[in-house]
């Protein structure tokens, strides 16, 4: 009689033990992976964030920007049948050794987040700017957020777009901040063409699990197990990808083209120590950065010794071939 009514306890304790961890790592998928409003990356002191109207005024900027210079809308289809946008920028008179810089934008932003770094490369270089929205953003088709694993894929189509576009004379610079620069890290790991000369790592994690790990602990004061691996599992079957499988730092150990790889200083978003291992990782021509005083994906418009600048400018100089005079 007592066997039966322990094992009855047990039973129940397994079955409500159960349902409380599918609907955790429901709630957890809703607030991590799911598109939709992430809010609570306005209320993190890890990130700074804009006021309303501050905000505004850079949207107008932009806007006002890609008027001046033009630009157009692209479209493509994902290996999966997803609709992905992008805006592209043609280069002008200065850009003779015909390069196209791709730009990976982070964690719930969007193509127009890297217009600062557009500016930069078109007006300094004149280079071609491709900015895609991610699956899952902006105007691209999708209802979850890849960390980076199933984006590699769409960048690496995205980069024979460009060559299909400009030429298979085409260079190409890949530059991607905090989730683009895990996306450019796992993209490294993938045979690409030659036409691309090198990478620009600004920021990213080591993987999808350690930096929920990380921010489980952070935001939550939660341990990783049970809910991460079963948020893992409920992402694998609604998204396609387990986040041990999103990593970066797997990846950059098969890289095979220069990288350069960038942290902030004071960065607790995605901690700096992470750069450090795919820094390590790297078994290419390498060089790294950490940006005294910068925060989580401001390393670029903080650096005031320029040296960001100077880096991009060395790799320009030694790996991408000159067929003219800048």
């Amino acid at each position: 009689m007592w066997k039966k009514i322990v094992l009855g306890v047990l039973a129940a304790i397994l079955v409500i033990s159960g349902i409380g961890l599918f609907l955790a790592s429901n709630y957890f998928y809703g607030v991590a992976i799911a598109r939709n409003d992430k809010g609570f990356l306005d209320e993190t002191a890890a990130i700074t964030v804009k006021d309303e109207e501050e905000r505004e005024q850079i949207r107008i900027e932009r806007e006002e920007w890609l008027t001046t210079v033009g630009y157009e809308d692209l479209f493509m289809n994902s290996r999966d049948g997803l609709q992905l946008h992008g805006i592209y920028i043609p280069g002008n008179d200065l850009n003779v050794d015909n390069v196209t810089v791709v730009l990976a934008h982070g964690y719930s932003g969007n193509a127009k987040g890297m217009i600062s770094f557009a500016q930069y490369y078109h007006s300094r270089y004149g280079y071609n700017i491709l900015m895609p929205d991610d699956r899952g953003h902006g105007e691209s088709e999708g209802d979850y957020i890849g960390m980076g694993w199933p984006d590699r894929i769409d960048y690496l189509d995205w980069i024979s777009k460009m060559i299909d576009q400009n030429g298979k004379d085409s260079q190409i610079i890949v530059h991607g901040v905090s989730m683009g620069g895990a996306t450019v890290a796992m993209l490294s790991g993938e045979t690409l063409p030659e036409q691309v000369k090198f990478l620009v790592e600004d920021c990213g994690y080591t993987s999808a699990w350690d930096i929920f790990e990380y921010q489980l602990n952070d935001l939550y004061s939660l341990p990783a197990f049970p809910i991460l691996n079963a948020t893992s599992v409920m992402t694998k079957i609604r998204a396609g990808y387990l986040f041990d499988e999103a990593s970066a730092v797997e990846q950059v150990k098969k890289a095979t083209l220069p990288m350069i790889f960038v942290h902030g200083s004071d960065d607790t978003f995605v901690p700096t120590e992470m750069v450090y291992q795919l820094y390590d990782a790297a078994p290419v021509e390498k060089e790294l950065l950490i940006v005294e005083g910068a925060q989580h994906g401001n390393a670029f418009s903080v650096d005031q010794t320029g040296t960001y600048k100077q880096l991009i400018n060395t790799y320009i100089q030694d790996y991408i071939d000159h067929r003219g005079q800048m």
